[in-house]
């Protein structure tokens, strides 16, 4: 008997010891100091009482991740994508060409053999060369495009180039949380970092999404964007303007954000169109600062080279919906790529052609540009530099 008695009595001293603790602390205020790490923290009372019990407790991963659940329905994403304008081109139809393709002032000029009257891409057999296709006309059974008033090009030197239908974003409401564009295609996991998700379909490149919460692993971070989906950082473009700078209060405004390759159009500071753009490559990128849209063109031709060699070579027909805010730079229309969302021009801004309507139409001249790298510490309005001190003593 007496051993029982003592063996009951030991047990309720160790139970009071386990469990007394975490029972008393389960009213006191929430900002009370966790329990020392030292401490077993049952994980009944880590998932009751995360507040209390240290980070690496019993069910701590379990807490972090219950913080993270998301409300059954999801809110609405203020954000109403811009219908495709089939319209929005100001020639039917673009292609590339052979760069040294010869251009004559006739077919029957080119098909008896005659003098070409220049020949595309200033007769290098390299370069990016685009132009416009206004007819298509048969001789001697060959087919040649019209591309000029008299100027013709065989149609096998000719590939006819598909216009990216990709359009931007208008907003019905401002955005109460972050939103993205995704610049690949792929199947979102689980947790951060963690399994895919084969419960949901893949999202797909051009998906817009709204990102709920934020954690950072090995760097990177993690973006939770739908019930236990979560996408890597280099997936998205996320749409994210600074404070302007004041000039630009009371006015209409276009952010462009080279590290997320996207653009905003503001009144004041109301977001009203937002999208992704193809700015300068790192050779050739586009400058930072603050700008006003000086010319506006509904097309206009842009050719060039920067290699000693003249490798680079560019030349383009009939850009549309050009507007010039840095000397020779531009926003513009792309007919010839649809890689948005990632470096592609030569400094210039690239749009989808129904986007780089939709902003000429809504712009004009004076309008303020802001082009602006908020990973870049070099940027002048984000991280003006202290201004170097010539004075001296000795005057």
């Amino acid at each position: 008997m007496r051993f029982k008695l003592t063996f009951a009595w030991a047990f309720s001293i160790f139970l009071s010891v386990l469990f007394a603790t975490p029972v008393a602390f389960a009213n006191e205020a929430p900002d009370e100091k966790p329990l020392d790490p030292e401490f077993l923290c049952p994980r009944s009372e880590n998932l009751a009482h995360p507040t209390l019990c240290p980070g690496q407790a019993r069910g701590a991963e379990e807490v972090q991740l219950r913080a993270y659940e998301l409300p059954l329905e999801l809110p609405k994403s203020p954000a109403v994508e811009v219908e495709y304008d089939p319209y929005a081109l100001t020639h039917s139809l673009y292609a590339r060409v052979r760069a040294d393709a010869p251009v004559y002032d006739s077919p029957e000029t080119g098909f008896n053999g005659g003098d070409p009257v220049r020949l595309l891409g200033l007769g290098i057999d390299s370069g990016f060369v685009f132009v416009t296709l206004e007819e298509l006309v048969v001789y001697e059974g060959e087919e040649w495009f019209r591309i000029n008033k008299g100027e013709f090009v065989r149609r096998v030197e000719v590939s006819i180039s598909e216009t990216s239908q990709f359009s931007g974003m208008t907003f019905e409401e401002q955005l109460e949380r972050p939103f993205a564009w995704m610049v690949t295609t792929l199947n979102p996991l689980r947790t951060p970092a963690g399994e895919i998700n084969n419960d949901v379909r893949p999202l797909r490149r051009y998906d817009t999404v709204q990102i709920f919460n934020t954690v950072t692993v090995d760097g990177w971070d993690w973006y939770q964007v739908g019930h236990n989906q979560w996408i890597e950082q280099r997936a998205v473009s996320v749409l994210n303007t600074p404070e302007p700078p004041e000039e630009v209060s009371g006015k209409r405004w276009i952010a462009v954000n080279l590290f997320e390759q996207t653009l905003a159009a503001y009144e004041d500071d109301t977001l009203v169109y937002a999208t992704l753009i193809s700015s300068g490559l790192d050779a050739w990128q586009t400058n930072q600062g603050l700008f006003q849209i000086y010319a506006r063109l509904e097309s206009d031709d842009m050719s060039g080279a920067f290699a000693a060699d003249r490798s680079d070579y560019y030349s383009l027909e009939n850009v549309p919906w050009t507007q010039y805010f840095d000397g020779a730079i531009a926003l513009h229309g792309a007919y010839w790529h649809d890689g948005f969302g990632y470096q592609r021009s030569h400094g210039c801004v690239n749009l989808s052609p129904t986007d780089a309507k939709w902003i000429y139409d809504w712009a004009a001249d004076d309008v303020y540009v802001w082009v602006f790298n908020p990973e870049d510490p070099n940027d002048p309005i984000l991280y003006p530099q202290p201004e170097e001190d010539t004075s001296s003593e000795d005057n």
